[in-house]
């Protein structure tokens, strides 16, 4: 199998969010784009007659389409990252452990600066439990 026939077959398994990733890409991109369209035609419009009610219409539409797009935006990073998050538990389930926690406690602890996993008693940082030992 080529490499991007294995890559295929792994976005294969995230399809719908990624794509609905890709949608809301376009969508922002879409209202950012048609913010200096509002602006050139306000403009425009402005110049001949500028009276309060399309002064309000144009302002209307300027923060509409933002704030469209905001929404776009965030729903994007929401998807997409959530599609990532959920890839990286899955292959955290298929590799058993996570394999940085379990290479780090292979560690010796000079190297790491901090004691085994075996030795913690407590989630408390090891300054406070040698307090804790000699004043008790």
């Amino acid at each position: 199998m080529t490499p991007t026939g294995r890559l295929l077959h792994y976005f294969k398994r995230y399809k719908t969010p990624l794509i609905l990733g890709a949608l809301c890409v376009i969508a922002s991109s879409v209202f950012k784009l048609l913010q200096p369209l509002i602006v050139g035609n306000a403009v425009n419009a402005l110049s001949t007659a500028a009276t309060r009610a399309a002064m309000i219409r144009f302002g209307a539409l300027l923060v509409g389409a933002a704030a469209i797009e905001g929404v776009f935006l965030y729903l994007q990073r929401w998807i997409i990252i959530g599609a990532y998050r959920r890839s990286c538990q899955c292959h955290s389930r298929e590799a058993g452990a996570s394999t940085a926690v379990t290479a780090v406690d292979r560690l010796p602890a000079a190297r790491t600066g901090r004691s085994p996993r075996s030795d913690r008693r407590t989630s408390r940082p090891q300054s406070l439990r040698r307090f804790d030992s000699r004043h008790h």
